[in-house]
């Protein structure tokens, strides 16, 4: 699919949603919203998402009925697929059905449909069926559940904003997992059960077939807010910052360039000044030549370094610490975590103190991870004594439409309030941020992770790391609304994407690009008071006000309608997907 492929909206009497290649999405009723997405999730054994080509597409929609029909192909490096998926709505419900069948072999560790429940229902109440006939009460949790909060699902019903939603569902057992562990801003219903084994393989000539039934009946219950319009044609910022009590800014370090940087990349890394470089290494990687490529990050060694260690045996830190002692640059922090179970362990973090007896840095724990690692093993990654915790964030571990990076942005406070709620509010180190997965941490095959070559090592080598919208004003928008997302949840400091190289700031040419420019603007800034504001519920568009005697605002706006921003006698007008500043910060 395009990155720029716009949805096609359709209406079938009370029902409306977006069709968009093989997904259909913001499922609303009567305008409000009951489902996020519908989508068929076709996964390689390593969990890396086949997305399927669509081939013909055939919308029929006739007096206040709709009927899509949707026949495409897969094709990966096993051979091809054959997929179809078929949707009906109208006054006797909403439904999707969906079919999948391999010319030979697959070996697949996920095939089927998966159903997206806004995040917005979180707290609410409902019941789901299971195979056995059992009606059985659960509800949205609150804070985010480290696993499954509901299991053998053949049909679920939830109540909210006026709706009692039931979905029923067939092919398979369906359980449902909390996606903000993912900062996916929705809870996620799925096949097949991961109890069962996977990968597991789906035989040539056999059909995979599901389908998604719907269904709603008025009710009472809580008003849902699931999708906001912007504040109007204008917002007077003026009226708003009186309720917005200031917080203070997190510092901003940037990771190591995992593509070898050499002496004659060095004045590029001068563009940009991070706090600290965070650096990734394993007991794997050629250390000297790591190690020399960040000394090019750190400008000759001026910027300290974040030193987060994955190893295969405790003995394996002191060599590493030695290595990086040798380079004469400075160490600020230092964690290590477990290169199979990527969490900081026990006798890691004994290690790791034992051979820091004489040197100066902070120790962290944490994981090279998602938050659904630092959730799942929390009870491994606190220790005693460590100085603050980390874990990573990507928006597309489940997604790569702009739609759903953007709906991303709604989750992090969950994920942030959550994390700080388990840390007892610790310092919060989040990162790195990156708009791809930098290291598949649910590879079933560990040949694909912590992988070197003579071009660059980790992330260089991972499948899928580089997004082609990484230099794009509208990533630039989307890194100024992460930034004031994480800082208005108490993070202590973020981590963003890599110095240079094609998951960097700095372009060859030695120029920022967009994301680099909002960060810069913001770093030296660590510690300040600054007042940050969201246009709506859907936390994608942000401000934040810098100063008082000499306000500075600046504006990240990811809707798809310019922004008008009064503040006094100023008027700041913001495109859409991109950033604006009015104030001595200069422009972006």
């Amino acid at each position: 699919m395009s990155a720029v492929e716009s949805p096609r909206r359709i209406r079938a009497g009370e029902w409306s949603f977006e069709l968009i290649g093989d997904e259909v999405r913001a499922i609303t009723y009567g305008n409000r919203r009951i489902l996020d997405s519908v989508r068929p999730a076709v996964r390689d054994p390593n969990w890396n998402t086949i997305a399927m080509s669509p081939e013909s597409t055939v919308v029929d929609e006739v007096a206040g009925s709709a009927r899509i029909m949707i026949y495409g192909g897969y094709s990966c490096e096993q051979g091809r697929a054959r997929g179809d998926l078929t949707v009906r709505a109208g006054d006797d419900g909403f439904s999707i059905r969906y079919g999948f069948e391999p010319d030979h072999d697959f070996i697949t560790a996920r095939t089927g449909l998966t159903v997206l429940v806004p995040r917005e229902f979180q707290g609410c109440d409902g019941t789901y069926y299971t195979p056995d006939g059992y009606t059985r009460r659960f509800r949205f949790p609150l804070r985010v559940c480290p696993y499954q909060p509901v299991f053998d699902i053949v049909g679920i019903c939830y109540w909210g904003s006026g709706l009692e939603t039931h979905v029923d569902f067939s092919g398979d057992v369906f359980e449902m997992e909390d996606q903000r562990n993912w900062c996916d801003a929705s809870f996620k219903i799925y096949s097949r059960p991961l109890a069962r084994p996977f990968p597991f393989v789906v035989e040539s000539g056999t059909r995979v077939q599901n389908e998604v039934r719907i269904s709603v009946k008025s009710c009472s219950g809580p008003v849902i807010v699931t999708e906001t319009g912007a504040a109007g044609p204008e917002v007077d910022l003026d009226a708003l910052i009186t309720e917005t009590p200031p917080i203070r800014l997190p510092g901003i370090s940037l990771g190591a360039t995992t593509r070898y940087l050499t002496e004659d990349d060095l004045d590029r890394s001068r563009v940009i000044s991070p706090v600290a470089i965070v650096a990734e290494v394993t007991d794997l990687y050629p250390l000297e030549r790591v190690f020399a490529s960040l000394r090019v990050d750190t400008q000759g060694g001026r910027i300290p370094v974040d030193l987060r260690m994955a190893v295969s045996e405790p003995d394996d830190v002191a060599g590493i610490l030695d290595a990086f002692a040798a380079t004469g640059m400075t160490l600020l922090r230092v964690g290590v975590v477990d290169r199979a179970t990527h969490v900081t362990t026990g006798p890691l973090w004994q290690a790791l103190r034992c051979a820091m007896r004489g040197r100066d840095a902070e120790l962290i724990c944490g994981t090279r991870g998602h938050f659904a690692e630092f959730n799942r093993q929390i009870h491994s990654i606190v220790q005693p004594g460590a100085a603050g915790y980390w874990f990573s964030l990507t928006p597309q571990m489940h997604t790569r439409e702009e739609a759903g990076i953007e709906r991303a942005l709604n989750a992090v406070q969950d994920v942030i309030g959550s994390a700080r709620a388990l840390i007892d509010d610790r310092p919060l180190l989040l990162g790195p941020v990156t708009l791809r997965a930098r290291l598949n941490v649910v590879a079933t095959d560990p040949g694909v992770v912590d992988r070197d070559s003579t071009m660059g090592y980790g992330a260089e080598l991972t499948w899928g790391s580089v997004d082609p919208r990484h230099d794009s004003a509208w990533a630039g928008a989307w890194t100024c609304s992460m930034f004031l997302n994480a800082a208005a949840s108490g993070a202590s400091q973020v981590c963003f994407y890599e110095v240079q190289g094609p998951r960097g700031v700095v372009r060859a040419e030695g120029t920022l690009n967009p994301s680099g420019t909002v960060l810069k603007q913001f770093m030296g800034l660590a510690g300040c008071p600054a007042r940050i504001g969201f246009l709506n519920a859907t936390m994608k568009s942000a401000w934040v006000l810098l100063g008082q005697d000499d306000p500075v605002l600046v504006v990240s706006n990811l809707e798809k309608t310019a922004l008008r921003f009064r503040l006094g006698s100023q008027v700041l007008e913001v495109a859409p997907g991109c950033v604006a500043t009015a104030g001595s910060l200069g422009p972006s």
